[in-house]
């Protein structure tokens, strides 16, 4: 059995599984933050100074990616935008080549 699908679903089906990896991003920078400052806490003996500014920073770092991320792909689809790059081909000038598919 095969279901077509027309491209405004498959924008919107695009475009979910895009958004879907802004969660993976938000804790990959608050544990990358949080392992860097633990561990120059235990080098440095100055625990919990670092542990804490490292996470701090994680938590900026994640939520402001990800409201790039989600503000990227919520802008009108343009050449280079982030989650419109499989959507749209694009010849060399910047022009939308459309799909034949």
């Amino acid at each position: 059995m095969i279901i077509k699908i027309d491209n405004e679903q498959a924008d919107l089906i695009r475009r979910l599984g895009w958004l879907s990896s802004v969660g993976i991003v938000l804790v990959a920078c608050i544990f990358l933050g949080l392992a860097i400052g633990y561990y120059l806490d235990k080098w440095l003996h100055t625990a919990p100074c670092l542990t804490l500014g490292f996470l701090l920073f994680g938590v900026v770092a994640g939520f402001w990616n990800s409201f790039e991320m989600i503000m990227r792909c919520l802008k009108e689809p343009s050449v280079g935008n982030g989650c419109d790059r499989s959507l749209q081909s694009y010849d060399s000038e910047g022009n939308a080549i459309e799909n034949t598919h």
